[in-house]
């Protein structure tokens, strides 16, 4: 199927020392709570599907071929914002439901999932799968961006000190079956980059700002 992901050149980013650690430590204090995810810079490298990404829509959560839901989780979740419905450890449990999951609320416009890996790892695939809860919840417009920050690197995105932008990803354009999953991996099997941190900036996927119903989320990594 064809398509388009928008992606910005990624380049991995040491983990902040203390000389390169924001000057203001309220600053960095505020940076690191449930605040909502600064803009970030505009992505500058556009990419066809297949050359960086996967499509793939079924008409059931066992129907896919290729992207296939894990059995085991990589890591673990935040929000910075509420969720609604399904708690958000669902986000892990390899099922998909026919439901909303742990959705953002109509008018959330910012809305981002973190998952800690627990320690830096080489990325070789970051997927989302939704369900298309009321026949519009599936759509996904996702940029993403990875961080080695030895500490929680908060949620301002913007701060390419702390996080590396690795690309946005659209089902714009896509038909969509029940269930549909994106995974933004390279093109030549080589990690995204070392990152401890993975986040999704989700934007809504409706003239209302409504959200998208995402089930799982999966993050792939390779041998250090």
């Amino acid at each position: 199927m064809k398509g388009v992901l928008i992606v910005a050149e990624a380049v991995a980013r040491k983990a902040p020392t203390e000389s390169n650690a924001p000057k203001n430590p309220k600053a960095h204090k505020a940076a690191n709570t449930g605040a909502p995810a600064e803009a970030a810079p505009t992505p500058s490298v556009i990419v066809k599907l297949g050359e960086g990404a996967i499509f793939e829509t079924a008409g059931s959560g066992n129907g896919f071929s290729t992207l296939v839901p894990p059995s085991t989780k990589a890591g673990s979740f935040v929000a910075n914002h509420k969720t609604s419905n399904d708690p958000i450890e669902t986000l892990t449990d390899g099922k998909l439901a026919q439901g909303f999951g742990p959705i953002f609320g109509n008018g959330i416009k910012d809305g981002a999932y973190k998952m800690n890996l627990g320690k830096p790892q080489p990325v070789t695939a970051i997927t989302s799968w939704s369900h298309h809860q009321q026949g519009k919840r599936g759509a996904q417009h996702i940029t993403l961006y990875g961080s080695n920050s030895a500490d929680d690197p908060g949620w301002n995105v913007a701060d390419t000190a702390h996080f590396t932008p690795l690309g946005s990803l659209t089902t714009e354009g896509q038909t969509l079956k029940d269930f549909t999953a994106l995974s933004r991996r390279s093109p030549d099997v080589k990690p995204l980059g070392t990152f401890q941190w993975i986040v999704w900036q989700v934007a809504p996927i409706s003239k209302q700002s409504e959200n998208t119903a995402f089930q799982e989320l999966a993050v792939e990594v390779g041998k250090n």
